[in-house]
This record gives C-alpha cells, sequence and structure tokens, in this order.
C-alpha cells in the first residue's frame, strides 16, 4: 500500500510503484480528486480506481456520480464501512471474494 500525501504527489508515486488499484478522494490537498483522476486515467487508462467523497460543506455528494462519466470505475459515499470498500474493491478488480471475508 502507498499513501501520497497529496493529489499532486501521487502520479509519480504510482509511476514509481505502481500499484493494482488506486483510492482517491474528490477533497485533496494541492490539487482535487478529478483532476488526480484524469491525470491517472493519461497515465494509465485501464488502472482500476475507486473514488470517494464526503461531499463539500454543505454535505453533498453529486461530484461522485460526474467522476463516473470521467472514468472513476466505482464510487463511495463517506462516510463507509469496511464491507463497502471491500465489496467496491471486489467489483474493481472483479473478484466476488471481499464480502465472504467482511
Amino acid at each position: 500500500m502507498l499513501l501520497a500525501a497529496g493529489g499532486r504527489e501521487a502520479p509519480d508515486l504510482w509511476r514509481e510503484r505502481p500499484t493494482d488499484l488506486v483510492m482517491l478522494d474528490i477533497h485533496m490537498p494541492d490539487i482535487d480528486g478529478i483532476e488526480l483522476l484524469l491525470r491517472l486515467r493519461a497515465l494509465a487508462p485501464a488502472l482500476p480506481n475507486i473514488v470517494m467523497s464526503g461531499g463539500d460543506r454543505t454535505g453533498r455528494v453529486d461530484l461522485l456520480g460526474d467522476t463516473l462519466l470521467l472514468g472513476a470505475m466505482t464510487t463511495i459515499p463517506k462516510p463507509f464501512l469496511l464491507h463497502q470498500v471491500l465489496d467496491a474493491v471486489a467489483r474493481v478488480l472483479g473478484t466476488d471474494q471481499a464480502s465472504e471475508t467482511a
């Protein structure tokens, strides 16, 4: 597992140490998750990804739907439970084992 401090460093970190899956938040330091999603998709169009968000200060999470149009494979609204993350990972990676292990 790798953890980037912000969206700007994430593509370089991924280039140095590619992962099988990327989880990103819409609201991050430096650049937002939508810009990061576009940068990662330019690097690796088929890279499995999950976009999450707790919405903005008003609690809206409608940006999550927009990320699907931009290449997010699935989204998770925050707050979320562990089984929701495991299910999302299973969907994105094409496995059915996540729910069974939760």
